[in-house]
């Protein structure tokens, strides 16, 4: 499924890199494969007007995520992604969706801050910020949520 390397910790903020594995194909085959990219900014982005290219960007996660198919890249700029910039929580991340922020410094200067209800069939009801299904992936991102427990649905945890 995948792994998260937990980066840093701090009271209710974690700083962590998602992998996910993929399946080996034997030598002889191939897979071409087309990564779609849609581009976030919650400073200038507008999810009405634009289509999530660089040039028009979506103001915030939650809308890419709407139109997001799998193989698709979610490329964040930097910014605080929270309820005030027009996110609702949970972010779900549907299969094969990424998103990725500022992976060169670990994800500072690219914050999503807050969480929602989830109700999980292992630990039932939580506020989480993040559910991510098999095959997503998230990094270079610091996700604050104002609850102490941070869970994290859908991918193994690893820590360094």
């Amino acid at each position: 499924i995948g792994s998260i390397t937990l980066l840093d910790t701090n009271l209710g903020s974690a700083n962590a890199q998602i992998t996910i594995r993929t399946e080996q194909k034997p030598n002889n085959q191939r897979e071409i494969s087309q990564v779609n990219l849609l581009v976030v900014n919650p400073s200038i982005g507008n999810d009405k007007n634009g289509n999530g290219s660089e040039i028009a960007p979506f103001k915030t996660i939650t809308q890419a995520l709407k139109l997001a198919k799998q193989n698709t890249v979610i490329m964040l700029t930097p910014g605080t992604y929270n309820a005030n910039t027009g996110e609702v929580f949970p972010l779900i991340l549907k299969q094969g969706v990424s998103i990725q922020g500022n992976t060169n410094h670990k994800g500072r200067g690219v914050n999503i801050v807050g969480g929602g209800e989830y109700l999980s069939r292992s630990f039932g009801r939580q506020n989480v910020a993040i559910v991510g299904e098999n095959q997503s992936s998230f990094s270079g991102v610091t996700v604050t949520n104002s609850t102490i427990v941070v869970m994290v649905y859908g991918l193994n945890l690893l820590t360094p």
